[in-house]
């Protein structure tokens, strides 16, 4: 299973529309180098030449809706793929998140539609959420309806790859009579097991606490970010690990994994959680999300790691890095422009995200200057907030 792309409406968050392309866009031909290795997007289909992106990228401003983007994507994955409820602890909180205010019951429902790849067919599920109150006045998410409609790859191209408009319908929740053994909060996409396999999704935030403790990848790796560790493995015991440092010799420390956290540095244990995700995704072929992907490592290293999403020798399976960053110099590495969004907040407080290439047609500018420069409106600070805060600070130093 692959997800293509996204829309939601409704949502006070986001307003009456926020829709996201995980699909090229523009053409993929002229973007691919002459190393055979090195694959800027991942071909879904030979005849229709659609590509997934192996690369997406969501810059803006502080509270302009980029994690939430990020959330949004991980729970609509969950639902679609991996049977998740509306209600699980992990997904309710992130739907609140996005209706903001809106009473589900009085205004219009919040609507997710959803455009995914089985088995060579293109789906798109249209499901339609309320929110539905208890007796203690408490609340929980229902869907209301879901429309299940499908297409196969034979008419299909880029421009016309969402437009399910004249498709035929083969499911609907109201009309479906397996739908009557589905609890309320559960997807009639978890009714078709049989045509869609789980999808590896892993999430990385920058302040997530972990309380489990993580498997070490292979010490080369651990070397990229610390050059003096020898060895780091697992011992024996499941709550111990082994270290060693080349400047010690054969001395070894066995020590927790709060020691570890302790004695190596943050971007060390960062690696020590996030590449065995990062391993497992690119065996799948599944996604990996990453919040502010920058954040305790070193620029080249995060480069490194974006490299290997578009190296055919580490990702055959067209796996997808989708991250956030506050550093648009990061995405000068990019070649392709149609796998970057802008996420800013209008005068009215709506957060909206749009793409790069629709808003810039030159690929030769570089993006860091598009974006540092403001040719894209929204995406700098505005000078007289910046002029009212320091005149505040000077009024408290002197």
């Amino acid at each position: 299973m692959r997800l293509l792309g996204f829309e939601i409406h409704n949502t006070n968050l986001f307003g009456k529309n926020l829709h996201i392309d995980l699909v090229a866009t523009d053409k993929v031909s002229q973007l691919i180098t002459d190393n055979d290795n090195i694959e800027r997007a991942y071909r879904i289909d030979s005849g229709a030449s659609i590509y997934s992106q192996n690369l997406i990228a969501f810059t803006g401003l502080n509270a302009t809706g980029k994690t939430t983007i990020l959330e949004v994507i991980q729970i609509l994955l969950q639902i679609v793929a991996n049977d998740a409820r509306l209600n699980d602890p992990h997904i309710k909180p992130i739907i609140q998140k996005i209706i903001g205010s809106v009473d589900g019951t009085n205004e219009k429902p919040i609507v997710f539609v959803m455009w995914f790849e089985i088995d060579k067919q293109i789906l798109e599920l249209t499901s339609s959420i309320i929110k539905r109150y208890t007796l203690d006045e408490e609340y929980d998410f229902v869907y209301k309806n879901e429309i299940l409609k499908v297409r196969s790859f034979s008419k299909l191209t880029k421009k016309n790859l969402f437009n399910f408009v004249h498709s035929k319908v083969i499911n609907q929740r109201t009309d479906f009579e397996d739908a009557k053994f589905l609890l309320d909060d559960m997807s009639i996409a978890s009714m078709f097991k049989d045509k869609a396999t789980k999808v590896l999704c892993s999430f990385e935030k920058y302040n997530t606490v972990r309380n489990i403790r993580p498997m070490i990848p292979d010490v080369s790796i651990i070397q990229c970010f610390d050059s003096a560790i020898s060895c780091i493995e697992q011992s024996d015991s499941k709550d111990k690990y082994k270290l060693k440092f080349k400047k010690d010799g054969d001395s070894e420390y066995d020590v927790s994994y709060d020691d570890l956290e302790s004695i190596l540095s943050s971007g060390t244990v960062k690696a020590l959680h996030f590449f065995p995700a990062l391993q497992s995704v690119l065996k799948a072929g599944g996604y990996i999300l990453f919040d502010e992907i920058e954040n305790h490592i070193n620029k080249r290293l995060v480069e490194w790691i974006l490299s290997l999403f578009e190296n055919r020798d580490y990702n055959p399976y067209g796996a997808c890095l989708i991250f956030t960053t506050h550093y648009p110099e990061l995405l000068d590495t990019f070649v392709r422009k149609d796998n970057i969004y802008i996420t800013r907040k209008r005068s009215d407080g709506i957060l909206e995200a749009v793409k790069y290439s629709d808003e810039i047609e030159r690929n030769e500018l570089l993006k860091s200057n598009v974006i540092l420069g403001n040719l894209i409106k929204g995406t700098v600070p505005k000078y007289a907030s910046m002029k009212a805060a320091e005149q505040a600070l000077a009024g408290t130093v002197k």
